[in-house]
């Protein structure tokens, strides 16, 4: 898939599922239209943004704060 991040043992893209997500769709009817994908899968992958949004939430407060004491001579 030229480097695009599929699930395990497929060729689904990992992108997949969110876009079902984004627009609306249950977890259930992504595992439905692609059987080749296990829910352990899928919840793996979601745990897995998950935590990277919380590390860049984490990384984005540091710098906002830092740049705040900068600005304010700190």
């Amino acid at each position: 898939m030229g480097g695009t991040p599929c699930f395990r043992g497929t060729r689904v893209p990992v992108k997949t599922l969110f876009d079902y997500l984004a627009h609306g769709h249950p977890l259930a009817g992504f595992l439905d239209d692609f059987p080749t994908v296990y829910e352990e899968q899928a919840l793996a992958a979601l745990e897995e943004a998950r935590d990277l949004l919380d590390e860049e939430s984490r990384w984005l407060s540091f710098l906002v704060n830092a740049s705040y004491l900068k600005d304010a001579g700190l």
